[in-house]
């Protein structure tokens, strides 16, 4: 085989040998869009050949909507809203646990205060979505420092902060069901 392109590189050139390659690959991707799920692809006389894998679907296609599986499609809109204005009470707990952070005297309490707000919507969303939870649960981005929150209070801030990010998440995609 290698004595093939070095007979073609030497007569045609790179170009000719390039042009061999891609015409390769175009026939193979010709062969392989064509050819059934689940069947074998024989590419150039057998020179490539292996079963093309079963598709799998497209949850993000509008196709086919009955087959995603999400605990909250048979809920009822008035279910869903009873969720959704928990996790909103939940959310305006952390905002306020924000707004405790801006306050320039220290609360020794407030740490305290941040960790059984998240322990109680950790509960909560166990309760909701374990996938809620897991999310809430594993929550991290991106920190920031700012000039208006006072130093001993920066931490808490950004944790509760990332933790409303998550929550926000969870709120549009109840929203959107």
């Amino acid at each position: 085989m290698s004595d093939f392109f070095s007979a073609v590189f030497k007569r045609y050139g790179i170009l000719a040998v390039f042009i061999a390659v891609v015409g390769a690959f175009f026939i193979w991707g010709i062969a392989h869009y064509f050819a059934s799920s689940g069947h074998e692809v024989s590419v150039l006389w057998g020179l490539v050949k292996y079963t093309k894998q079963t598709s799998t679907p497209n949850l993000n296609s509008n196709e086919d909507r009955g087959n995603v599986s999400s605990s909250f499609v048979n809920y009822d809109h008035e279910e869903r809203r009873k969720k959704r204005d928990a996790i909103l009470d939940l959310y305006n707990e952390g905002i306020a646990i924000q707004q405790a952070c801006l306050k320039t005297e220290g609360y020794a309490t407030l740490a305290e205060d941040a960790g059984k707000w998240a322990q109680r919507t950790v509960k909560y969303l166990r309760g909701t979505d374990e996938s809620f939870a897991a999310r809430f649960h594993g929550a991290s981005g991106l920190t920031y420092s700012h000039t208006s929150v006072p130093a001993y209070n920066d931490k808490i801030w950004n944790f509760v902060n990332v933790h409303l990010l998550v929550l926000q998440d969870i709120l549009k995609e109840l929203h959107d069901l």
